[in-house]
């Protein structure tokens, strides 16, 4: 009965609430003016948001650093650092382009150069910051990649790479020379030569070698002066190791024995690990496969050293002469891990480094380069009057390996 009291008693007061017998507001709505003109009773918030001025005209209550970053620092001239301190700079922007242009970072003042790594131009190198001396400052700038302590290029290629008023000869830096050398060298017109194996000096002054230049003597540049040399080094690349040690080995038939040694083609020491670049010269260079894996190769092809070269392209097999001359060609679907086309050559750098390349389009026919110089060409090496010889092989007998019952046919061969 208490429950039908209460809605009766809710149902009465929702009555009390309807509308009134007067209409709505006058023909006007909300008694002629809403609000009395002004939203929320007046004025909301005072006319100003958030109960005046927020965060006192600053952010961050009200003293957001003071207008100031790095807590109150104030550096006349400079700039300020993370520790609240005062410097020059803090990085390179902060120094105006001229004179000193690079930040140091570690005493915070502009400097001419960076010494670490080092940002002056080639040729020269930081001097603590100060000054932008001549001299090799990385290894790029030395055509071997090997740039000393005193900022000469060790195994030079030209004047260039030696510090000021010194020469590049024979490899070597030095002060000109009057009369007398150290080291066994002969002065030849200021400059000490190793007159035993540069090129330009073979056997003494004014005596140029447009062959392979070994004890003083100039030897025709062809496959028949294999044996010259006095040491042999052959040059691995991981892949074709095992031929470009067959090709060393086989020196051992040379009169007297030819020894031979091994490097691996990224020892800065021997060979730059990026251009390819021989730096060491008096050691014939025995390298198994072409310029894709073997960056000496790579070096002699680019700069026109190599009497021939691997001219492939997409879908093509073909061997060109370096002034451009086809010498074979075919399509790449003929050739096959039991039918390559192969080259053997002698080539040399101006400094006076010899190579001798064997060399197929596939890592069989590299295997097969090297069988056929060990064991046809090395034995008739008197004959080979030619630079360079190219030879298509035919595992006739089909057993996986180079041999004498294989086909042999040489299809080119010229001098250098």
């Amino acid at each position: 009965m208490r429950s039908t009291y209460f809605v009766f008693g809710l149902l009465l007061s929702l009555a009390a609430c309807g509308p009134s017998s007067t209409p709505p507001d006058s023909g006007t709505p909300d008694s002629g003016t809403p609000d009395s003109g002004t939203p929320d009773s007046g004025t909301p918030d005072s006319g100003t948001p958030d109960s005046g001025t927020p965060d006192a005209g600053n952010p961050d209550g009200g003293g957001g650093d003071a207008g100031t970053p790095d807590a109150g620092c104030t550096c006349s001239g400079g700039v300020c650092l993370a520790d609240g301190g005062c410097g020059q700079c803090a990085r390179d922007e902060d120094c105006a382009a001229g004179a000193l242009p690079a930040c140091d970072t570690a005493r915070n003042v502009c400097v001419r150069c960076h010494t670490a790594p080092d940002s002056c131009d080639a040729g020269s190198w930081c001097n603590a910051g100060n000054s932008c001396d001549p001299g090799c400052g990385r290894a790029s700038d030395c055509a071997s990649g090997l740039c000393d302590t005193s900022h000469e290029c060790t195994s030079c290629r030209t004047d260039s790479e030696c510090l000021s008023g010194r020469l590049c000869t024979s490899g070597t830096c030095h002060a000109p020379c009057s009369g007398t050398c150290g080291g066994g060298n002969t002065c030849c017109g200021m400059r000490c030569a190793d007159v035993g194996d540069d090129p330009l000096y073979c056997g003494g002054c004014n005596a140029p070698c447009t062959g392979i230049c070994a004890a003083g003597t100039c030897a025709p540049a062809q496959l028949s002066s294999v044996c010259a040399l006095p040491r042999a080094v052959a040059v691995l690349d991981g892949r074709d190791d095992a031929a470009g040690i067959a090709l060393a080995a086989a020196l051992a038939g040379c009169s007297p024995s030819v020894p031979f040694s091994t490097v691996q083609q990224d020892d800065a020491g021997f060979i730059n690990p990026v251009t390819g670049y021989p730096s060491r010269t008096g050691e014939l260079l025995c390298i198994a496969g072409g310029s894709f894996f073997q960056r000496v190769i790579g070096h002699l092809e680019r700069n026109g050293y190599a009497p021939v070269l691997d001219t492939s392209t997409s879908g093509v097999y073909r061997y060109s002469r370096r002034d451009g001359g086809v010498i074979v060609q075919g399509p790449e679907i003929q050739l096959s891990p039991t039918h390559d086309v192969f080259l053997v050559q002698l080539a040399r750098t101006p400094e006076g480094a010899v190579v001798v390349n064997a060399a197929g389009f596939q890592a069989e026919g590299t295997r097969a380069a090297a069988w056929y110089f060990v064991n046809t060409m090395m034995p008739m090496r008197a004959s080979l009057t030619n630079a360079w010889y190219v030879v298509d092989w035919v595992d006739l007998n089909v057993n996986g390996m180079p041999d004498g019952a294989d086909t042999w046919t040489i299809v080119g061969q010229g001098v250098d």
